[in-house]
């Protein structure tokens, strides 16, 4: 990990501070909501490189990162009052063989455009956001706040006729701010999540976008405590960095999306 992967700690450091407040200022009996889920995940976007500034990236979809991967996730609320704690994390593995319609360049070496190429991509998304309940009790939700995410990237890109590959591996902290909405319609709940940004640190560029959209159908068990829901939804995390990796330039665009399944365990 190079030292770019912390140009947005200190933001993220003083959302910690004013959550820690929040937290130890409530006392309301909290509930926690578990939900596992399945996702078939597909992938679009660009990826560019160059020891000077990236003038053409390279699209995903040639150079063989095509396919929709099915992948496990898990999501975790946590709420006590107004404050309302959502915790997440997905991510996907992509291989495939093409060909790239840009040069790249990392490290020294150069994939020119037109070679072909096999290709590696590891994407994780890890969000946590605090958001405010500003009407608690009622049958719906309007939440703010703000918190964090972790992009977890690792890209890997290797010349099928030679030993010549480019590859990048960050972890990438955005600072967010975040809307919730709910509503209850007789054992159907309709929820969804939004949260993002766009931020120049230090040169440093981030623009990000995600959405958790879902319906939840409570199955058996309590009221509010104790029950199991099945849950079935959309996710999507879009984004854009621009980042310095060992002195070398990388532009990447992702949009990684697509419909889940999974049952939430509420204690």
């Amino acid at each position: 990990m190079s030292a770019t992967s912390s140009f947005l700690a200190r933001p993220l450091f003083r959302a910690a501070l004013l959550a820690g407040a929040c937290l130890a200022t409530s006392c309301a009996l909290p509930s926690l909501d578990v939900t596992p889920r399945y996702a078939s995940l597909s992938l679009d976007g660009d990826f560019g490189a160059s020891s000077s500034n990236v003038t053409a990236t390279a699209n995903l979809d040639e150079a063989g990162l095509d396919d929709t991967e099915g992948t496990p996730s898990l999501r975790a609320d946590l709420k006590w009052g107004m404050p309302h704690l959502i915790l997440s994390t997905h991510s996907a593995s992509f291989s495939g063989s093409g060909t790239v319609d840009a040069d790249i360049e990392l490290d020294g070496d150069i994939i020119m455009a037109g070679t072909a190429v096999d290709s590696d991509l590891d994407l994780g998304v890890h969000s946590g956001v605090l958001v405010f309940d500003l009407f608690p009790g009622k049958n719906f939700e309007v939440g703010v706040g703000f918190g964090a995410t972790l992009l977890d990237l690792d890209v890997l890109i290797r010349d099928q006729g030679s030993t010549d590959e480019v590859a990048t591996d960050e972890l990438i902290p955005i600072p967010v701010i975040a809307l919730n909405l709910g509503t209850q319609i007789g054992p159907v709940e309709l929820a969804g999540y939004i949260a993002g940004i766009s931020i120049d640190v230090d040169g440093d560029k981030a623009s990000f976008f995600d959405a958790d959209v879902f319906a939840r159908y409570h199955m058996f068990g309590g009221k509010n405590r104790v029950r199991a829901s099945i849950v079935g939804g959309w996710r999507q995390s879009k984004f854009d960095v621009d980042y310095d990796d060992g002195g070398d330039n990388v532009e990447a665009e992702f949009d990684l999306s697509g419909p889940y399944l999974g049952v939430e365990f509420t204690l």
